[in-house]
C-alpha cells in the first residue's frame, strides 16, 4: 500500500521552535533547569508540579507574546477553505462550538493577549460522567499517594482530574474505551492513562503503553506493578513515522522531539512495524498526546489505521496548525470517519479530536 506523502495536504506547517514563547534568559534558565529539579525532588518522594506544568505557569505573563498566536492567524488568514472543511466535518453542535472557541481564542491573543481567556471564556464542557470516581490523597512516609478507586499511583497531581474525572480521552458515550478492547497510547507519562483504560477493557483487554522518556517510563513500570496490571505493556519507545532513533528533549510531562545539544537519542517505532512484530490480532483504540509528533506517529500507523479502523483520541494543541492538520490526515487516512472535538481543561491544552468509523457512530447515535 502507498503511503501518504502529499506534502500539500498533510506538510508539517509548524515545528517545535514555532512553539517556544520569546523570553527572558531568567525565564529560559528557569525552564531549562525545572526538569533537573523536578526529576530530584520526585526522587525523593516529592512533587512541586501544582499546576498543569511549570512551562505553562512561566508562560502565564507572556500570553500576548506567545509565537503560537501570529503563525495562527496568518493561517487562518490564508486557509480558511481549510477551517470551513474541518467545521463541516464536525459532527454535532458541541463540537463546533468547541472548535470556534479554539479559533477565537488563538487569533485573538496575537492582539488581546493575557485578556483573551476573559473576553472568550472557555467553551462549556461536555457531560461529566454519571458516576464519576473517588479521587483520595494521603500523605505517605516519604511521598504522596493517590487513589482513585480500587487504584493507588505515584504522579503529579495534576493528572488525576483530566484522566479520571474529566475523562479527556472520551467523548461523552459515544468515543470511549469498552470491554475486551486493545488500546494504543502514545504518551503514557508515569501510567495514569494506562491506569484509565486497564479499567475500562478489562482483563479480555489489553493496552500498549508507549513512553520514551527514561524517568517517566520507569514511574509508569512502577505504577502499573504497584496496581498489579497484567493487562498493561509498557514500551520504552516513541510512536513515529519511521523506526530508528530521533532526538529528544525531555522536560516533565512535556517532553518533546527536538534537535540541537540538548537533545538525547531515543528509539522509535511505528506502529505498523510493532503490530506486524507482535502479531497484533486487533487494534481498537488509539490516543496520542506527544506533544507535537501526533502526525509522524499517525503517518507510521497508516496500514494499522486502515485495516482495523480503530476509534482514535488525538491532541490538537501542541503546534499551530494541528487543528486544521490532523482532521485532514485523518480524513486522509480513512474517509468514513465521523470527527468529533472537545476541550474539557481550564487551559489552553488538552483539546482532543476524536474519530469514529461511520457504522459504529451510527450504532451509537452519534452520526
Amino acid at each position: 500500500m502507498n503511503r501518504i506523502r502529499d506534502t500539500g495536504t498533510i506538510a508539517l506547517l509548524s515545528n517545535d521552535s514555532s512553539q517556544i514563547t520569546p523570553s527572558s534568559s531568567a525565564h529560559r534558565i528557569l525552564t531549562a533547569l525545572y526538569p533537573a529539579f523536578q526529576r530530584v525532588f520526585e526522587r525523593c518522594g516529592v512533587h512541586i508540579l501544582k499546576k498543569a506544568t511549570f512551562q505553562d505557569t512561566l508562560q502565564e505573563s507572556v500570553w500576548s507574546c506567545r509565537t503560537f498566536n501570529l503563525p495562527f492567524y496568518l493561517l487562518l488568514l490564508e486557509n480558511s477553505e481549510s477551517f470551513d472543511q474541518v467545521y463541516e466535518w464536525l459532527a454535532d453542535e458541541h463540537s463546533r462550538r468547541v472548535f470556534d472557541w479554539f479559533v477565537q481564542v488563538h487569533m485573538s491573543g496575537l492582539f488581546l493577549g493575557r485578556f483573551t481567556p476573559k473576553i472568550f471564556p472557555f467553551v462549556e464542557r461536555g457531560e461529566a460522567p454519571t458516576h464519576p470516581p473517588i479521587a483520595v490523597k494521603r500523605r505517605g512516609f516519604f511521598r504522596y499517594r493517590y487513589f482513585v478507586d480500587k487504584y493507588q499511583f505515584h504522579c503529579s497531581e495534576p493528572v488525576i482530574e483530566p484522566v479520571f474525572l474529566r475523562r479527556d480521552y472520551a467523548y461523552r458515550d459515544i468515543v470511549l474505551p469498552s470491554s475486551g478492547e486493545s488500546i494504543v497510547e502514545g504518551g503514557g507519562y508515569y501510567g495514569e492513562t494506562a491506569l484509565w483504560f486497564s479499567d475500562a477493557v478489562g482483563p479480555a483487554g489489553h493496552v500498549w503503553s508507549f513512553e520514551p522518556d527514561a524517568h517517566s517510563y520507569r514511574m509508569l513500570c512502577e505504577n502499573m506493578a504497584r496496581n498489579r496490571l497484567k493487562n498493561v505493556t509498557p514500551v520504552p519507545v516513541g510512536l513515529w513515522d519511521t523506526e530508528g532513533q530521533i532526538g529528544f528533549r525531555p522536560q516533565a510531562s512535556a517532553s518533546r522531539a527536538a534537535e540541537g545539544d540538548c537533545a538525547k537519542p531515543v528509539p522509535v517505532i511505528t506502529l505498523d512495524r510493532l503490530v506486524e512484530r507482535e502479531r497484533l490480532e486487533k487494534v481498537d483504540y488509539i490516543k496520542l498526546d506527544i506533544e507535537g509528533a501526533e502526525r509522524r506517529a499517525l503517518l507510521g500507523m497508516e496500514h494499522t489505521i486502515r485495516y482495523f479502523r480503530p476509534k482514535l483520541a488525538i491532541c490538537v494543541y501542541h503546534l499551530f496548525d494541528d487543528i486544521i492538520a490532523i482532521p485532514r490526515l485523518v480524513k486522509e487516512l480513512c474517509p468514513d470517519y465521523v470527527l468529533y472535538l472537545d476541550h474539557k481543561s481550564d487551559t489552553l491544552s488538552e483539546t482532543v479530536l476524536f474519530a469514529l468509523p461511520r457504522t459504529r457512530a451510527e450504532l451509537s447515535g452519534g452520526a
